[in-house]
């Protein structure tokens, strides 16, 4: 790749699904570096421990001087790393601690939106003991990365406005696009008093495309793919979830970062 090609050159490392040594990482580091990027995204999780969350494993998380340490190592390559800790969806690791199972959104029994009866992997918005939760979390994680930029997730939360707080509020589209929309801006306020600026993916304003008229225009939307993109004649971007149109994105204002997929196992 030219190093000069584009500003923002980045490539994800999912450490959620499968945790690496820091070894691993450090070579991973050198290899993309090698190739032009100037940017490493760690897809986290709950995969830091932290004062507010001390409950994984040690061999099932990172400590901050781990995190301290990867980030040294990147820097002195010219590579900024970017955390991606989802507060929506993809909670699972957090959830399925005791301590915090009280903030799943299917905690009453509730079957998900697909039909299954396994226990989902969404926060619940509507407790206000979730952001309680995430504020000290993202205050203890922001501190240990220096880039300007959060990921946050928010994608695939199909078991979504399910538990009796939500669905008294969230009963249609228009009261469900409200729910997520002020959990964005919540989410957005919660990093801007930290100094960071949010990225997100996109996909789930597939589900709730007026939700873009309602958030903070300086939100990085992130389209991925695990498949092969398109871009269609008329603008569509076809991802593996469906299509998203740019020009609502664009209609807003809000910066785009293609995120194309890639599943190959890569060996630094």
């Amino acid at each position: 790749m030219a190093s000069g090609a584009m500003e923002f050159r980045a490539v994800q490392l999912d450490l959620a699904r499968q945790m690496e040594t820091l070894e691993y990482i450090y070579g991973f580091t050198d290899m993309i570096t090698r190739h032009g990027f100037n940017t490493l995204v760690l897809y986290l999780e709950a995969r830091i421990r932290t004062a507010s969350f001390p409950w994984l494993p040690e061999d099932e998380s990172y400590s901050p001087d781990d995190i301290r340490k990867i980030v040294a190592h990147a820097a002195a390559q010219g590579i900024e790393v970017v955390p991606v800790v989802s507060n929506l969806g993809h909670g699972e690791l957090f959830l399925r601690r005791p301590e915090l199972a009280h903030l799943w959104e299917l905690r009453e029994g509730v079957p998900n939106r697909l039909g299954a009866d396994d226990p989902g992997m969404s926060f619940c918005l509507s407790l206000e003991e979730s952001y309680t939760f995430f504020e000290a979390y993202f205050s203890e994680v922001a501190a240990l990365f220096p880039s300007p930029w959060f990921h946050v997730g928010c994608d695939e939360f199909f078991d979504f406005a399910c538990c009796s707080l939500c669905r008294q509020h969230s009963k249609g589209e228009a009261a469900q696009t409200a729910l997520f929309v002020r959990h964005i801006n919540r989410t957005h306020g919660i990093l801007k008093q930290l100094g960071k600026r949010i990225m997100m993916w996109d996909d789930m304003f597939e589900h709730y495309p007026s939700a873009l008229d309602s958030i903070p225009t300086d939100i990085v939307m992130c389209p991925g793919s695990m498949m092969t993109p398109s871009i269609s004649h008329k603008g569509i971007l076809r991802t593996a979830n469906g299509p998203t149109s740019l020009h609502s994105m664009r209609r807003v204002a809000s910066p785009i970062s293609w995120c194309p997929g890639c599943s190959t196992p890569t060996t630094p």
